[in-house]
């Protein structure tokens, strides 16, 4: 349990870090070195706060910095940083939040944005809570610790004996299967190439698989609704044989789906097959 001092002193920085006034509290109990004022030192610690917790976001947001501008994405940043909520002070808390903060953004922050690409009208809001959920989906498959543990080949052995379809199957940490009316597929690359919006438009709603390869290289890829469905019934929570019926009404038989689920393995899309008795 936290002290109150402490819970107070982390309390006071939290409010400084997003107001202009620093909290006079803080400053009564800093005790500055040899020629500094209490004033400066707390400012040197806020903007190095602020420094570790934003300038990342350049790093994981780099398809929303191509899209908006550099300068109009500072802005962005800058009026989150202030206005958010977000009470942990570390880079992922505050990617994490961004999102929602996409979704409440004052209108004339868009302003400077075209209204039209190619002829079609750009919800500009829209887009860029999708890009950003994107980009934050993959940084969090790139970092999630792996689930990998047997080779395809065990798994396959285990999905064929048929008193082992109690087992359940699993995709890798971190692996997401959203919906978008946009094309995600080029935010696989927007580290290493600027990614344009006349890029990301599509027109129809499609299911993407987001996912952490074997060599440990991040993708998007389209995929069917079949195997959408598919892919979300492996969750740890269905067992093979449930999942084997759940597919009956969709027109799929057993072995159909079998084969469906042994080519997911192969592609390394699951890569678990567990025994929920081994947690009892």
């Amino acid at each position: 349990m936290k002290s109150p001092t402490l819970l107070k002193l982390e309390q006071q920085f939290l409010k400084s870090l997003r107001t202009d006034k620093n909290s006079p509290w803080l400053e009564s109990i800093i005790i500055p070195a040899h020629q500094r004022n209490t004033e400066e030192v707390l400012d040197l610690y806020l903007n190095r706060a602020r420094t570790r917790t934003i300038a990342p976001f350049h790093e994981i947001f780099p398809a929303c910095e191509a899209i908006m501008g550099s300068e109009l994405f500072d802005r962005f940043v800058d009026d989150f940083y202030l206005h958010s909520h977000c009470d942990n002070v570390t880079v992922l808390d505050y990617a994490n939040s961004f999102m929602d903060y996409l979704t409440v953004v004052k209108p004339e922050f868009f302003e400077p944005l075209i209204p039209t690409i190619e002829e079609q009208t750009i919800d500009w809001s829209r887009l860029l809570i999708d890009v950003a959920l994107t980009e934050w989906r993959l940084r969090r498959a790139e970092t999630a610790p792996t689930l990998r543990k047997n080779n395809p080949e065990e798994l396959l052995h285990r999905l064929r004996v048929k008193k082992l379809h109690g087992y359940r199957p699993k995709l890798e940490h971190g692996t997401r299967i959203p919906f978008s009316c946009y094309c995600l597929v080029p935010l696989t690359k927007a580290h290493k190439c600027p990614i344009e919006p006349r890029h990301l438009i599509a027109g129809e709603r499609k299911p993407y698989l987001i996912w952490r390869k074997p060599d440990n290289q991040v993708e998007i890829r389209t995929i069917s609704e079949d195997e959408a469905r598919l892919l979300r019934s492996c969750n740890g929570h269905l067992s093979v044989t449930a999942i084997l019926q759940e597919e009956t009404h969709f027109g799929f038989s057993r072995e159909e789906t079998l084969d469906r689920i042994s080519e997911a393995i192969k592609l390394g899309w699951i890569v678990s097959l567990f025994d929920p008795m081994s947690y009892q």
